[in-house]
């Protein structure tokens, strides 16, 4: 069982529409367009299996799935 702390953090504030981790992902995002590797670093270690796990389902080849991966994280940077 998790502490009352740790419980209240989990949940929305009213108004809020984006999940804590939505917020995150969104406040890196913002980061990255700004220039900031180091918050391109820390969305794809958040990220990046999920995506590869995602990609690799559609594609099935693990080439392709790693290519594709890469592109993703590519067109995040806007390069």
């Amino acid at each position: 069982m998790e502490p009352a702390e740790d419980q209240a953090t989990q949940f929305e504030k009213p108004g809020d529409s984006l999940a804590p981790d939505a917020r995150e992902d969104a406040r890196l995002l913002a980061m990255v367009a700004e220039g900031d590797q180091r918050a391109l670093a820390a969305l794809y270690h958040r990220r990046s299996r999920l995506i590869y796990s995602l990609v690799a389902r559609m594609l099935v080849n693990e080439m392709e799935a790693q290519e594709a991966l890469q592109d993703t994280f590519i067109q995040i940077m806007g390069r």
